[in-house]
């Protein structure tokens, strides 16, 4: 190689090592952790003409590594998802896997189906401040909007 493609090389390995900035910062993680308030929505024969959709709100809490899912008995929309307790863990999104489930008395709900509940790999992005996990898992799909309950810190 001659002078002028040492010297070449040489600028232009000195100009990225300069240019790289130092000050980039990466967004931090937004933590799970935490109380939360919201809905969650469950969509059937999802995409065809026959889709149907119900939902009702809910109150959710993260813990460290399980998650507890109730209805909102304030809010209530009669819907009767069952009260779901669970493993939690973030994967290729938000792992979901169910432990028990039981329907929740306080609203109303003396049955509940267990093939409603939230369970499996959910993509997971922030709106604004409310976290919304979605599932489609063939012709379901499923979706949690959750808002964080400010000054909230779970207790398990």
């Amino acid at each position: 190689m001659n002078r002028f493609g040492i010297v070449v090389a040489l600028v232009t390995i000195v100009t990225v090592i300069l240019g790289c900035a130092d000050d980039i910062q990466l967004p931090e993680e937004r933590l799970l952790e935490g109380d939360y308030k919201g809905t969650y929505a469950l969509t059937t024969n999802f995409g065809a003409p026959s889709q149907q959709t119900v939902d009702n709100h809910i109150f959710w809490t993260f813990f460290e590594k399980t998650y507890v899912m109730e209805i909102d008995v304030d809010n209530n929309t009669g819907k009767c998802f069952c009260r779901v307790a669970g493993l939690w863990r973030m994967d290729e999104g938000v792992r979901l896997q169910e432990q028990n489930s039981m329907p929740f008395g306080p609203a109303g709900c003396q049955a509940c189906n267990e093939n409603e509940n939230p369970v499996g790999i959910f993509v997971r992005e922030w709106v604004a401040d409310t976290l919304v996990l979605k599932l489609q898992d063939g012709t379901t799909f499923k979706e949690l909007r959750l808002t964080l309950i400010p000054d909230s810190e779970p207790e398990e």
